[in-house]
């Protein structure tokens, strides 16, 4: 993930007993989460995809209203 997305920080950590998720902070203090707990590779890219256009969407949505 990092490899393909220079501009973007992305920090792994590992730790056990955890469900594995990603973790995404964005203006203004605001936290968005996704699970990936027991997901192959594609369907993380996919959730962590998610969780970024959402985040846009919202961002969008605040600035035109």
């Amino acid at each position: 993930m990092k490899k393909h997305n220079p501009d973007i920080h992305i920090l792994i950590r590992e730790a056990s007993g955890t469900p594995a998720r990603a973790i995404a902070r964005f203006e203004f203090g605001k936290e968005s989460q996704v699970i990936l707990d027991n997901l192959i590779e594609k369907e993380c890219e996919k959730q962590v995809e998610k969780l970024i256009n959402q985040q846009q969407s919202e961002a969008i949505a605040s600035s035109s209203g």
